[in-house]
């Protein structure tokens, strides 16, 4: 959103991969539906910065951020597990652990898709409560609502609301691609973060 300082930036730490789409677009979509900037390692793809130093600029930059570790599985063409998500949590807890004041300030919310697999794939995190989505957008959007409700100094809607206006997002999507003439193939991060800010202005939801 214009205007909204750093602190109130969060970083989405999550899978890319096609079959994965809908549930980064709901998370995207319920973060900015609550007066808050979605974030991700995608908006400065090509920017000239190594991988790493990006991700470790967008934490440190981020007081917020959400880590979806639902996907550690193994790799079906690879035959091995995905590392990304647990590692970039680290860094965040990292920051927070050992950082100067406005890193100690941090806050997570850690995703999985069923309650207790955290608990076998990365038992380090004994004492976090992890919330479960099942994979299903529905309780994404409500995890993401009911965890920045504890973040924002305005009074949000409700998780139904917010489910009701992504389904309504999602509906007028395509058209909105029309007028720009952007593909649903060729929609990049900034592509929708930008059309899930127009939408909300154009509605006043924000």
């Amino acid at each position: 959103m214009r205007g909204v300082p750093k602190r109130d930036r969060v970083f989405i730490n999550c899978p890319f991969d096609p079959k994965y789409r809908p549930l980064f677009e709901a998370i995207v979509f319920a973060v900015a539906h609550c007066g808050f900037e979605p974030c991700s390692a995608l908006e400065a793809a090509g920017s000239g910065t190594a991988r790493l130093d990006r991700l470790f600029q967008m934490i440190a930059g981020c007081r917020l951020s959400i880590h979806d570790l639902s996907r550690v599985e193994l790799d079906t063409r690879t035959r091995f597990p995905r590392f990304n998500m647990p590692w970039e949590l680290g860094v965040c807890m990292g920051a927070r652990q050992f950082g100067g004041r406005s890193q100690k300030r941090k806050d997570f919310l850690i995703l999985e898709r069923s309650r207790g697999d955290c608990a076998i794939s990365c038992s380090d995190l004994s004492g976090v409560d992890p919330e479960a989505h099942g994979n299903n957008t529905d309780r994404a959007i409500q995890h993401v609502r009911t965890w920045l409700s504890g973040h924002s100094k305005h009074s949000l809607a409700g998780p139904k609301a917010i489910k009701t206006d992504y389904k309504s997002f999602q509906s007028d999507l395509p058209d909105m691609l029309d007028t720009l003439r952007i593909k649903q193939n060729e929609v990049n991060f900034m592509d929708l973060r930008r059309s899930v800010d127009r939408w909300m202005a154009e509605r006043s939801v924000v």
